[in-house]
């Protein structure tokens, strides 16, 4: 420790005691079969009702009032024992320093303290460059000055700076009475910081030193949040991460994605919540009302689908299309017996692929929606069916202009064994279904001249598949048999022959033979 010069934090007498009573939760230990009960935070017995007593859930303590966890002795019979994270904020020059507190906190059976022990583990940076140094403090090497490497095993987050330290804690709170203070003369000073701790009655929130802090430097997003009053959106964002928004915008109405009617509701609402925002950002992106908004959450479960009602026109052509279609979609499904909102937007991206006008009511609205989706299938099924005919006309057409040249430049016979050029795109497709292998998935590659594929028959029975052979320009990618089997000795010797004479490249999945 003395070789980094780190030096020791004091504790106040407040802090030492956030340490001890608030970081690791609260319990009442009881006993039914004792009639007894006792809270480990006024340390004190209890009188409790023992009916409503359950391991392991929340309660609060009749005399003291605190939030505890019910726990029944006879589960604890050796005692146990919870780790905790204690987070302050102080100042330092032009810093803000985050200082983590390692907490151990054993307790007995009945709920007696028998082992307290705290230590800062971890000291952290950070100024207006972001995140600066730490030091990490382990139990049997003293102060260590933090390796910073990629943050690709936390969060996700890829790019961003980790810490080299254990992340052992079960319970983490933050020390707030103090952050007030240490903001000021930083970058953070009008971050509300302090006051955004607050909205939660529990700061049980790792991420929000680092997050919070770099984040800000970004955008101060939450700052705006919070002094315009929307703390609910400020605690999700700092809390769990985001909320959507267009942090390329300046004022904090487009930053929101939402239009000044929109803005002047929310404003309205006081404390509106992400719901609430997501609604405002909708009808500002669809141009609803109050009303179209109610019929539109009502049938559709989210954006997706609705996108799908009219997947050809743009949205600005299909304004008036969305508010007709709505107040009318309304209607119909009330009256319509065994309407189904699913079945409705198949039979509508059915009958758009189909190229019927949606702009009529005949189409969105049939008399018989059962018989006209029912219509709308057969039709697709028939618009499917000849899409997959002229599909396999254009790949055979295409497999023609080459299977001459496959034919001259591949021919080969040795012994019992000969290469075959396949007729057709479905002779490829055949050959995997008799040889029970993925040849089939292959005809678009065929087609395209990335592979090709050559069929190995033994002569004394052309007509019946054997091998199937791949090739990808002067290489030989793979030769396989009846469910994907490897070559015999025999089928092997033939392929190196007829590599040897066609100077092909046999690849590891032939056998790992260099030709």
């Amino acid at each position: 420790m003395a070789d980094l010069n780190v030096k020791e934090m004091k504790l106040t007498k407040s802090m030492a005691n956030f340490l001890y009573n608030d970081v690791t939760p609260h319990y009442i230990i009881f006993s039914k079969k004792m009639k007894k009960a006792h809270c480990t935070h006024c340390d004190s017995d209890v009188e409790v009702d023992f009916n409503i007593a359950n391991h392991n859930k929340e309660t609060k303590c009749p005399k003291c009032k605190a939030k505890a966890l019910w726990k029944a002795e006879h589960y604890i019979r050796y005692g146990f024992e919870d780790n905790g994270c204690g987070i302050f904020y102080t100042k330092e020059d032009d810093c803000i320093v985050v200082h983590h507190f390692d907490i151990k906190k054993c307790y007995d059976r009945f709920g007696k303290v028998t082992f307290y022990n705290s230590k800062e583990a971890l000291r952290e940076y950070f100024n207006k460059n972001g995140w600066v140094k730490g030091f990490d403090n382990t139990w049997d090497c003293g102060w260590k000055k933090l390796n910073i490497r990629e943050y690709d095993n936390m969060k996700g987050l890829a790019g961003e700076p980790c810490y080299h330290i254990n992340f052992r804690w079960q319970y983490i709170n933050t020390y707030t009475k103090n952050i007030g203070k240490a903001i000021v003369g930083t970058p953070w000073e009008h971050s509300c910081l302090d006051k955004i701790y607050k909205l939660k009655d529990n700061h049980h929130y790792w991420d929000v030193p680092k997050v919070f802090l770099r984040d800000y430097l970004i955008n101060p997003l939450a700052e705006y949040l919070y002094k315009v009053g929307f703390y609910t959106l400020c605690e999700h964002m700092v809390f769990n991460g985001s909320i959507p928004c267009n942090h390329k915008e300046k004022s904090l109405m487009n930053i929101l994605c939402v239009n000044k009617e929109q803005w002047k509701e929310l404003l309205k609402n006081g404390n509106p919540d992400l719901d609430e925002l997501k609604k405002r950002q909708r009808m500002t992106q669809y141009g609803f009302n109050e009303q179209e908004f109610e019929i539109f959450h009502k049938y559709f479960e989210d954006d997706t689908r609705y996108y799908r009602l009219n997947s050809r026109t743009s949205y600005d052509e299909l304004k008036p299309l969305y508010r007709k279609t709505l107040y009318q979609l309304d209607k119909y499904a009330i009256n319509e017996k065994d309407f189904e909102i699913g079945e409705y937007i198949d039979y509508l991206d059915m009958s758009d692929k189909l190229g019927d006008d949606l702009n009529s009511t005949f189409i969105l609205f049939p008399k018989d929606f059962k018989k006209a989706h029912k219509e709308m299938v057969r039709r697709w099924n028939e618009k499917k069916q000849q899409i997959a005919i002229e599909q396999a006309k254009k790949r055979n057409e295409e497999y023609a202009k080459m299977r001459d040249k496959y034919i001259k430049s591949f021919a080969f016979e040795e012994n019992n064994y000969k290469i075959i050029v396949p007729n057709g795109c479905d002779d490829i497709c055949k050959e995997g279904q008799n040889l029970h292998h993925c040849v089939g998935t292959y005809v678009d590659k065929v087609c395209k001249g990335i592979s090709i594929i050559l069929f190995v028959r033994d002569v004394a029975n052309l007509a019946k598949s054997f091998y199937t052979l791949e090739l990808q320009g002067d290489r030989m990618i793979q030769c396989r048999g009846k469910n994907n089997t490897d070559m015999t000795p025999e089928v092997k010797n033939f392929i190196f022959n007829f590599a040897k004479q066609k100077h092909l490249i046999a690849t590891m999945n032939m056998g790992g033979v260099a030709i």
